[in-house]
């Protein structure tokens, strides 16, 4: 394992004057395009710090849709290059809309669509292999993490290839609000989260660039570095 080396990763995010995206980091309890640490939104039968409690693993990674798992720049891959690879490819797509709700994604809460999309799949397909010749090859412990889930035989394949299971078929777009919850839990803070969401998604959210994130290296957060609007 090679923990001091830097990570990126290719992700949706709301834009950051969005309401969606404040509220979302307000939940979360960190901003991750301005460090800021915002009030929490009140949520019935949620204190401050149960909430902080369920929204641990989220918040290092920031509020996101995966489209390209975190990754190691590859040897002689430079970020400069990564950055001008995002631009030519957002600049190949055009905008659409989703419709999102709060959704129980195995024991996970997180805002996911409420129909599938061909647009939402094809984006992050493309992600996927526009943006794996920047991929180092997965270490011993990134293998043994990503390798101890019970993955199904297609995405032992899928990490194998691409380094990370959840890609193409296996693919799900969602944007996580909590850590593994226990079913109960979840049964009761589903409703909850719906509500406080709710009035942000009953319109349709812009799906209209991607944002490069960047990890210093595994113990610390994610940041949003750069945004690349759709042509």
């Amino acid at each position: 394992m090679i923990p001091m080396q830097p990570r990126y990763a290719i992700y949706f995010a709301p834009a950051p004057t969005s309401a969606l995206w404040q509220l979302g980091s307000a939940w979360l309890g960190r901003d991750a395009a301005t460090g800021e640490v915002p009030p929490r939104p009140a949520v019935p039968g949620v204190s401050v710090t149960q909430a902080d409690t369920l929204t641990i693993p989220p918040r290092q990674y920031g509020f996101h849709a995966t489209l390209k798992a975190p990754f190691r720049l590859r040897d002689g891959a430079s970020a400069g290059d990564l950055e001008a690879a995002a631009a030519r490819f957002a600049a190949t797509r055009a905008p659409f809309a989703v419709r999102l709700g709060v959704d129980d994604l195995n024991g996970f809460l997180a805002l996911r669509p409420r129909c599938a999309s061909r647009e939402l799949q094809d984006l992050a397909d493309g992600c996927v292999r526009e943006f794996e010749p920047f991929r180092a090859l997965l270490d011993v412990g990134e293998r043994t993490r990503r390798h101890q889930n019970g993955l199904s035989p297609e995405e032992e394949r899928n990490v194998t290839e691409w380094g990370y299971p959840y890609v193409f078929e296996q693919y799900r777009f969602h944007m996580t609000l909590t850590k593994r919850l226990k079913p109960e839990v979840c049964e009761t803070l589903e409703p909850a989260l719906d509500s406080l969401f709710r009035p942000l998604l009953d319109e349709p959210v812009m799906i209209a660039s991607i944002c490069l994130f960047h990890q210093a290296d595994r113990t610390r957060d994610f940041w949003l570095v750069r945004r690349f609007p759709f042509a």
